[in-house]
């Protein structure tokens, strides 16, 4: 399971908050119900090297057409399923020119194009192709409209020449005698709608097109200062190019060809020429994706600039590549893990929108159309786009909502403190044990298909107890009953729990079924869902966990 290290939620203001977690620590509530303000989250996930995911420094990350996600490294070529990385090897006992992975590339008949440090390689159908006729590390890789397959070497030898065309099973690599006066391949390559190839050297940009080439020079780059010259390419859909450089300064950096002329891009909160770019990547809602060497990621929209980076939980500052998933969401491999972003719609509300407490930590939706948010403090309630609060003092009987529920009567029961309560016709009325206690901190309460309400109550001991009415009428406690962090009503009678321990248990006329998995002792069950098939989910530290039928799965 990718581990959710923050979220990056853009404000009216098109400020930030970053953060381990969202609830606790970037007070916004957000959420795609209502026409309202529109703004952009930024769901951010993270795999790293010193975690133990990856032996090398990530290259280059792709998603094949059968959903797969593959990250190529300098140790070797490793397939992610959603959950693990897995080292890939060749069915037939195969071997790819170099364990270190430069380059993927996925074309349209479904071959996956694999660059290394030593030639290019094709996985298809099974089997493994080696290009032995051009070897060399792999710098770029690129599939033109006619399906022909570019890319350009490291280093280039005299007899070839260091961009090479890959067509049916033949290679033809271009050098000075074919226009291309590069004495070493670009990190670079894109096309334009009218078919023209663009390539990115050292020290100028070139065109090629229909076998004829045009050199347009770029001031400042120079051959003898060991640059990297020109790293990345990339059209916007008014059809300006960006062209991004491995190198600072004026004229450099990252600008824009427009008509012939190089242009530089600058807005109030950035100057490009300031950048030493390593990769551009237009994403499909046409915003530019900048990585950069030495500041992480900037992302280019209606020009305005955003910007993630190593504060902001980016695994590196030093970026590689870019890809897009088939879901939209952006996955960027670094010198040191993998990150991936997932933009989505949403509203926010926060206290300038009148949310009554800066911690979220529960959050129920009733049938009215009204939300309830329970935090430190206070109780909000949104209902009509209007905010109304019960503040500790001020109608709330304590000042720590921990757990909402509301019953099929419509009776709202709320833990507070070490109590629970039946909110009704704006009046808290508490429920208390039969020997006349306060019933504990409460963590979960669900109501089952005979409308008995259950809670789980802290420890120690772990209580789980049953309420007719407002009276209890059964009280489970640790041993004799595993001690449950939530619950969930069963539609087929009985209730799941998960428990303390990270596993599953059912309860029902006095029997507990428990199902075990595997997991460290501090693993914990963070959310459990019962769905109308009776199959369960639960969300936990190590991984999400269900059963369906008899079975469990991990």
């Amino acid at each position: 399971m990718n581990r959710v290290i923050g979220k990056a939620t853009r404000s009216t203001s098109g400020s930030y908050c970053l953060s381990l977690a969202l609830a606790l620590l970037c007070p916004v509530l957000s959420w795609a119900l209502h026409p309202g303000k529109y703004v952009t989250q930024y769901s951010h996930s993270a795999w790293r090297i010193q975690d133990g995911f990856f032996t090398g420094s990530p290259m280059a990350v792709l998603q094949t057409q059968d959903g797969y996600v593959w990250v190529g490294t300098k140790s070797g070529l490793l397939r992610f399923d959603g959950v693990r990385f897995v080292p890939w090897n060749p069915e037939h006992g195969e071997h790819l020119p170099s364990n270190e992975i430069t380059r993927l590339l996925v074309t349209r008949d479904g071959s996956f194009w694999i660059g290394t440090r030593a030639g290019l390689s094709r996985w298809k159908n099974g089997e493994l192709t080696n290009y032995t006729s051009a070897p060399g590390g792999v710098l770029s890789l690129l599939e033109d409209r006619e399906g022909n397959i570019w890319f350009q070497k490291l280093e280039a030898d005299q007899a070839t020449g260091p961009l090479c065309e890959v067509s049916g099973e033949q290679v033809r690599c271009r050098g000075v005698n074919d226009g291309v006066p590069f004495a070493r391949g670009g990190d670079a390559l894109a096309e334009d709608q009218q078919g023209t190839l663009w390539v990115g050297g050292e020290t100028a940009l070139l065109q090629l097109k229909n076998g004829s080439t045009n050199l347009i020079p770029l001031r400042g780059l120079n051959r003898n200062a060991g640059m990297e010259g020109i790293t990345g390419l990339a059209f916007a859909p008014d059809g300006t190019l960006f062209v991004g450089m491995g190198v600072r300064g004026l004229g450099l950096g990252l600008q824009r060809l427009i008509e012939g002329r190089w242009r530089p891009v600058k807005t109030s909160e950035l100057d490009g020429s300031d950048l030493v770019v390593s990769a551009l990547y237009p994403d499909r809602e046409g915003a530019l994706w900048i990585g950069t060497r030495d500041r992480g990621i900037y992302r280019l929209y209606r020009n305005e600039f955003e910007h993630f980076d190593s504060t902001k939980g980016l695994s590196s500052d030093d970026v590689w590549s870019f890809t897009e998933d088939r879901e939209g969401d952006l996955w960027v491999a670094t010198s040191q893990g993998v990150d991936r972003f997932s933009d989505t719609k949403v509203i926010s509300f926060s206290s300038s929108e009148g949310l009554c407490s800066g911690e979220i930590d529960s959050v129920l939706a009733s049938r009215d159309g009204s939300l309830w948010i329970g935090g430190a403090g206070a109780l909000s309630i949104l209902r009509n786009g209007k905010v109304s609060c019960l503040r500790t003092g001020q109608g709330l009987p304590g000042s720590q909502v921990t757990s909402m529920l509301e019953d099929h009567a419509g009776k709202m029961w709320i833990g507070i403190d070490d109590t629970l309560s039946v909110y009704e016709k704006g009046r808290f009325r508490e429920v208390k044990r039969q020997n006349g206690r306060p019933m504990g901190l409460v963590r979960g309460i669900t109501e089952d298909a005979e409308n008995s309400i259950w809670v789980t109550v802290m420890g120690p001991p772990a209580t789980l107890i049953r309420i007719e009415g407002l009276k209890v009428k059964e009280l489970h406690l640790e041993p004799d009953l595993p001690g449950a962090r939530r619950i969930a009503a069963d539609p087929a009678g009985g209730i799941w729990m998960g428990l303390l321990n990270g596993d599953l248990a059912h309860y029902q006329g006095g029997k507990v079924t428990t199902y075990q998995y595997s997991h460290d002792h501090a693993a914990q069950v963070h959310q459990l869902l019962v769905n109308d098939d009776q199959s369960v989910l639960a969300a936990t530290t190590y991984g999400l966990v269900g059963w369906q039928k008899g079975r469990s799965s991990i």
